[in-house]
């Protein structure tokens, strides 16, 4: 693998850098299980998008492998496939794989790991750890719940308490209190990790989502993953609000979904992708946020009436704030 490396680095005016290889190389990709099935994932879909378009330039081999189970024993088999497959590189996307992924990075120093959303990573030099500023993305979502809620209650449903969710949390609280100190926000976990039902249970979302509204919350930021189906589904039928996550939810529910706080995984991925296609994989941890576009919000095309021009241009200022470094945001990854 170092060879191959090396070599790149010499043959770095080629147009594809992959076709310096002494073979063509083989990408691994560790699916997350929702359901038994990876289909309608977020995660799975938002990060198989960035392999997608990085295959359309370089040629390389994808291998696709899925755990019978979200438990450590289900994902450290399938790691072991993946591995039993003579991969040179493996991606995957969820804070369940970051300490399978950790033992095995260090059990296969010359396999390369992009394990997005994995928490900071720093010492191991086979492992690169994109995150994403969801702090960010989720101070800006609160300032919009404090702004527009006509109640004075807003509320936040998590898929499964685990430190990237509780970084949601306290960022969104936090852009909550900066347009309105007064507002009270109530927040629920669906299950505590290791117990990852959380993101795949739109019933207990439901169930969670028609309380909440009961007791006078009128908006919600659901991040939750397919358990937020069921948030969405009763903002529609109560004609309430609900904030999306992770990728564009706003059509689920036109009208009701206010915006959706979007995470980049494809961006990540093509981008951390090709650096270890062109030779150049650099371990530790990356931030993907405002200013890199690795967090954003949807263009609310489905709530335009009922975000005034005044609000649009107030979150503009807001975001311009946070990446000029004039608002900070507590980040739960790098303060506990």
């Amino acid at each position: 693998m170092k060879k191959c490396i090396l070599s790149l680095g010499l043959l770095s005016l080629l147009v594809f850098a992959s076709t310096s290889w002494a073979k063509t190389p083989t990408i691994g990709f560790m699916t997350g299980l929702v359901r038994g099935s990876t289909v309608n994932d977020p995660y799975n879909s938002i990060t198989s998008r960035g392999l997608f378009k990085i295959q359309q330039e370089y040629k390389f081999k994808t291998i696709t492998q899925r755990p019978d189970n979200n438990d450590v024993k289900s994902i450290e088999k399938a790691f072991q496939k993946l591995v039993n497959q003579k991969v040179d590189l493996i991606v995957c996307s969820g804070y369940q794989f970051t300490e399978p992924g950790k033992k095995f990075a260090k059990l296969y120093p010359k396999i390369m790991f992009i394990m997005n959303d994995a928490g900071p990573i720093h010492d191991i030099l086979n492992v690169s750890t994109p995150n994403f500023a969801q702090h960010e993305g989720s101070f800006l979502v609160g300032a919009l719940a404090g702004k527009l809620t006509k109640t004075g209650k807003v509320g936040f449903v998590g898929g499964v308490e685990i430190p990237p969710l509780k970084a949601f949390l306290v960022g969104y609280k936090e852009g909550v209190r900066y347009s309105d100190a007064k507002v009270e926000v109530k927040h629920v976990f669906i299950t505590k990790g290791p117990d990852y039902s959380g993101f795949v249970s739109p019933e207990k979302g439901r169930s969670i989502a028609e309380k909440m509204y009961k007791e006078d919350v009128d908006i919600i930021y659901n991040v939750a993953s397919l358990s937020g189906n069921g948030i969405i589904h009763v903002a529609k039928q109560q004609k309430k609000f609900v904030i999306g996550v992770d990728y564009d939810q706003d059509a689920m529910a036109k009208g009701y979904v206010l915006t959706s706080m979007v995470k980049r995984l494809d961006r990540s991925t093509y981008a951390e992708v090709k650096n270890f296609l062109d030779g150049n994989f650099q371990p530790g941890s990356k931030i993907y946020g405002l200013k890199e576009g690795g967090i954003s919000l949807t263009k609310m095309k489905y709530t335009q009436h009922l975000i005034s021009a005044d609000v649009q241009e107030y979150l503009k200022i807001i975001q311009s704030k946070i990446i000029s470094g004039e608002i900070k945001i507590t980040n739960y990854l790098l303060s506990r």
